[in-house]
């Protein structure tokens, strides 16, 4: 609405032109109203983009199909955004119920499960990349009608029914406060994807190098056993193979060749691998022992078996 005296442009609810102080005493149209309603339901954000396209598809009485990149890319945050409530929700929930329906559906047909993936995540990436983006300023636009209805249905007053309206209009805080969150977490996920199994590493090195001191004793006994009876032992009373173990180590056996087998535990999903002791001889005596693993993470093993 434009001021009677110098056509500044002014708000339904000021009883007094900001530019030029005349008392305002036109009425304002139901298009005025309209466009006041409008804007105070779109908010300042974007409202020019919104109310030019609102303004058309009242004129042309045709709500027509346009691209919307925020729709695009960030479908269910703009829904957020906009106070788009229900939208949001049955964005989120329609893909879970729409593959159980068309699942049952095709199993029923006899149709297999691969044919019946593809084809639905064909029709969801459809109707998430082209359709709602293409539809969003329609969708928004009759969202804004029906609230500019309900609030004409509950007051009379023009005052009124623009306070409520920018009450309920608007852009919503939420995708801030979400956008927060998950960044958050995903800090978290980063720094726990590194920390744990960082940590892991320390824990299961720390464990197989204390089970180390349990072999050493082994070790000797075998070599003082073969430099002075020149054979290996037939049986072993170990002090590695009396339980418990680490939980790194599953178990230690020996060979007829004097090693020292120990079998590692990898991981809960990858199964174990084996760190074997042999015997250095050398003119019918151990002068030592080498150490090589095979299946075994290098970070948990001491430098002399890590070759």
């Amino acid at each position: 609405m434009k001021c009677q005296n110098c056509h500044q442009d002014i708000g339904l609810h000021e009883k007094f032109c900001s530019a030029c102080g005349t008392e305002i005493t036109v009425h304002p149209s139901s298009r005025d109203i309209q466009v006041e309603l409008y804007k105070a339901l779109i908010g300042p954000n974007n409202q020019s983009y919104y109310l030019e396209r609102f303004l058309n598809y009242d004129k042309t009485g045709a709500v027509g199909l346009g691209w919307h990149w925020p729709a695009f890319f960030v479908t269910f945050y703009w829904f957020l955004y906009r106070k788009m409530w229900l939208n949001a929700f049955l964005y989120f929930i329609s893909p879970f119920i729409f593959s159980f329906i068309i699942g049952f559906i095709f199993s029923f047909l006899g149709v297999g499960e691969s044919n019946i993936i593809v084809f639905t995540q064909l029709i969801l990436m459809v109707i998430i990349f082209l359709v709602l983006p293409s539809m969003a300023n329609r969708l928004y636009y009759r969202h804004i009608q029906k609230k500019i209805s309900r609030i004409q249905q509950q007051f009379r007053d023009t005052r009124q029914q623009l306070e409520s309206a920018e009450k309920q209009g608007g852009t919503s805080s939420i995708v801030l406060i979400l956008a927060t969150i998950f960044g958050f977490i995903f800090v978290i996920g980063i720094l726990a994807a590194i920390a744990i199994p960082a940590y892991q590493s320390y824990v299961q090195r720390a464990q197989f190098i204390s089970f180390q001191e349990k072999v050493k004793q082994d070790q000797n006994y075998i070599t003082e056993y073969y430099n002075t009876k020149q054979q290996f032992p037939e049986r072993m009373d170990s002090v590695s193979t009396q339980k418990p173990f680490p939980q790194i180590i599953k178990g230690v056996m020996f060979n007829v060749s004097g090693d020292i087998l120990v079998e590692v535990e990898i991981s809960a999903h990858s199964g174990t691998g084996l760190v074997t002791y042999s015997p250095i001889i050398a003119n019918h005596q151990i002068q030592g022992w080498s150490c090589h693993s095979e299946g075994v993470v290098k970070q948990i093993l001491p430098a002399n078996c890590r070759e």
